[in-house]
């Protein structure tokens, strides 16, 4: 074997694991990009609930939430007038996941 054989074979070789690596970096690269906008997805989708017993009257969900239930305990104490409402960020489910305000 010459001495530019021998070049050109360890050069595509390096080059082999040099794009291997390469490869492994960019797929790394791009689960940690979807775990972090699954994470963000999972931040703007948190609800919470607003209105104070004894007098709830919370007024309206932000702009970028949807009411996605009413409660008159909600895990606290009884509202005497008015309903606590669950305040949700992020894309509104396809169906409805709260209670009816009629009730």
């Amino acid at each position: 074997m010459g001495v530019l054989t021998v070049i050109v074979l360890g050069c595509v070789a390096l080059l082999s694991s040099s794009s291997s690596a390469l490869d492994s970096n960019r797929k790394q690269a791009e689960v940690v990009e979807k775990l972090e906008n699954r994470l963000l997805q999972i931040l703007l989708a948190a609800c919470r609930w607003i209105g104070t017993a004894p007098l709830c009257d919370p007024g309206d969900c932000n702009s970028d939430e949807y009411l996605a239930g009413s409660d008159l305990y909600a895990g606290g104490a009884r509202c005497w007038t008015g309903i606590k409402k669950k305040c949700c960020g992020g894309p509104r489910p396809a169906h409805w996941t709260g209670k009816n305000l009629s009730t």
